[in-house]
């Protein structure tokens, strides 16, 4: 069974505060409506269309697509980045693997 990412979506929520020396998440509008892609293709997406900020404060959520390109900055600061990552996916799971399912 090939896993279809079209069919999934994720959730991408900031628990810290975005600080003045870490750059939001960029990403590219639309790159998900042309599937996996090689290093050619992307070059040429972001050559083509400009990258969108996601500037988030901390709480915010950002819903999106596994396939949308999507990129952050090197923080300067040092520190860790804090994000939640929460996918969701309508696909049945292939043989031997379950969803938890809580009690």
């Amino acid at each position: 069974m090939t896993h279809d990412l079209k069919a999934e979506g994720f959730v991408r929520v900031r628990s810290l505060v975005r600080e003045p020396d870490r750059r939001a998440l960029q990403v590219i509008p639309g790159s998900h409506r042309y599937g996996r892609l090689d290093a050619d293709r992307i070059a040429a997406l972001k050559t083509a269309t400009p990258e969108v900020l996601c500037a988030a404060a901390a709480g915010d959520a950002l819903l999106m697509r596994p396939l949308l390109l999507h990129a952050s900055s090197k923080s300067m600061s040092g520190r860790r980045r804090r994000i939640f990552h929460i996918e969701y996916c309508s696909d049945s799971l292939p043989t031997g693997m379950a969803w938890h399912e809580a009690a």
